[in-house]
Formats: C-alpha cells, structure tokens, sequence
C-alpha cells in the first residue's frame, strides 16, 4: 500500500488540482489501522445478506427508521426520496458524530456497531485532516489553514447498503451527485458500482482490499477558488447477489461564519478573482432542504461565471 501523498491507481493521482479529485490507496497501516479491523466495520455496518435476510440487521436497525433527516442516528432509505425525481435501490444508517450539540450519545447508537463507528470517526478524522493540510499545501496555503477553519469540525458517519437489484437496468444505487461538505472518507467492500464522471464518461472505481477513496467535496471546491473540483459520482443499481456496503465519514465545517463561506482571500488577485460569492448557512440548508442528489447544485448555487 502507498502513501496517499504520492498515490497513483487507475490514472487517479494525488499530486495537484488537475485530477479526477479522488484519493484511492491510503496507508491505513500508517495510522495504526489493520484490514481485518475495517472489515468489522464493514460487517457491523451492513451484515451480510443472510442477516438481512433474516432480519438479524435490520431488526436493529428498525426501531432508528425514520424521515427526519436531522436525527443524530436515522435508518432509512433515499434520504432525498421526497425531493428526488425517482428512487434509488440503497438502505442507509447514519449517525452524526460531531459537533456536540448534534451528535449521537453513544448509547443511542446500535449497539452491533457502536465501538466500530467510534473508532471508524477518529480514524477517518485524522486521515481527512492529514489530506487537507497536503491540500493547503498544494495551493501555496500553510497547512495550519485548515484547522483553522474547523473542516471536519462536522461529521456524519453513514453505513450505505446496496441489496441484489433484480433488474438493475432500471434504476442505480445512487444517483449522480458530489457531496456537500469539504472531504468524504469511503470503505468499500469488494462489491463494485462507484463510478465517477471524467469528461463526459462514467468510469468504474474498482475496489482494492484495504484501501480507501476520498472525494473532494462542494464546500472545498468553493474555498479553494476552484483550485480543487468536487468529483462527481454514482453507483450502478448492485447486481451481484451479494451486497455492497460502504461505511463513508461526511466532513464540513462545524461554525459558520456570519458572512458564510466564499473563496479564501489569500487564494484570489486580478488574475484569479473569484469565481463564487459568499456561501450563507442559510444557502446550505435550502439547497440542502429542497434539492435531490443533483449533480453540483450547490456549487452551481454560487457560481460567478
């Protein structure tokens, strides 16, 4: 396993802006984190398709299903199914762990994967925080920037379950979108669908035993001036019999400021103005509220040019 600062994997590079904007191969071990822990977590977050089968899983889950999309742990699925256009074939868990104020108390979490999110969140923590002060570094910023800022001051801890799609053909996983905040941390199991868009075409993301992927997220791409894009994804409808999961760590920013979020200001100059206005919070949650996974809506929200 390489060492993300210098990664390389199916032409995704981690070197500078002018990539597809997604990290695969972290040095899990670096962080003191072994394989066989992560696939406790895979196996906590979405059993196996006999569990669910038999209700094992989802019987713990059940009595968290709700629509309230602001629970500090919420089972459901689609989470955008009243915005959306259509339906997509996933089940999701999600707990907030951060910032305090919204987080889970631990006992409120499911106990068939309460110590595995708890150690999952510190550990993609500090994986998000070494990436972004390489990424502060990469545009010429001091890599304290980001503490700072308090970029993964935010963080939503989500189990992703994608079950057999008799007729994948007709629907996807996951529809098309980049995510809100400033990074995504993802564990994947050996299940294939992530793709991301490069140009015009959709290219499979194949997993790797161990490994992680990160994806650049909205918020990011807006401070950094477009220095950094948010990637653009999907996931095809499963049509394997076994199930794919993900266990994915959604970071943002944990206070806003009263002027919102725009374009860093050491970043810009006459021959680099900015390319968006100031982010409100007020901004955020309306896109939030009444959009769908939309391709980059809330990048386009802001967009000068």
């Amino acid at each position: 396993m390489v060492e993300f600062h210098s990664a390389f994997h199916d032409g995704l590079m981690v070197s500078s802006a002018t990539f597809y904007d997604v990290f695969h191969d972290v040095d899990m071990i670096k962080y003191g984190i072994h394989e066989q822990r992560f696939n406790r977590v895979l196996l906590a977050s979405g059993g196996n398709q006999d569990s669910f089968a038999d209700g094992g899983v989802k019987d713990e889950f059940a009595k968290y299903y709700s629509r309230e999309e602001g629970s500090a742990v919420l089972y459901s699925s689609n989470n955008d199914l009243y915005r959306a256009k259509a339906a997509t074939w996933h089940d999701y868990l999600q707990v907030w762990m951060s910032p305090e104020e919204q987080s889970a108390k631990v006992e409120d979490i499911p106990e068939i994967l309460r110590k595995q999110s708890l150690t999952w969140d510190s550990f993609a923590t500090k994986v998000a925080e070494d990436v972004m002060e390489l990424l502060c570094e990469g545009i010429g910023l001091e890599s304290s920037k980001s503490k700072d800022m308090t970029v993964s001051g935010a963080r939503l801890f989500v189990g992703v379950y994608y079950p057999y799609c008799p007729q994948p053909d007709l629907t996807l996983g996951l529809t098309p979108h980049t995510d809100l905040g400033t990074l995504t941390v993802l564990l994947p199991n050996q299940v294939s669908g992530l793709q991301v868009k490069h140009g015009e075409e959709w290219v499979d993301v194949k997993p790797l035993p161990g490994a992680l992927i990160i994806n650049i997220a909205d918020m990011l791409q807006i401070i950094s001036n477009g220095e950094y894009n948010s990637v653009q994804h999907r996931v095809r409808a499963n049509s394997c019999k076994e199930p794919r999961i993900a266990v994915v760590e959604f970071l943002n920013f944990s206070k806003w400021e009263e002027s919102g979020y725009g374009p860093l200001p050491a970043l810009l100059s006459t021959k680099k103005p900015a390319l968006y206005r100031q982010l409100t919070e007020a901004d955020f949650l309306d896109n939030l509220k009444s959009k769908g996974l939309e391709s980059k809506s809330l990048v386009d929200k802001v967009k000068l040019y």
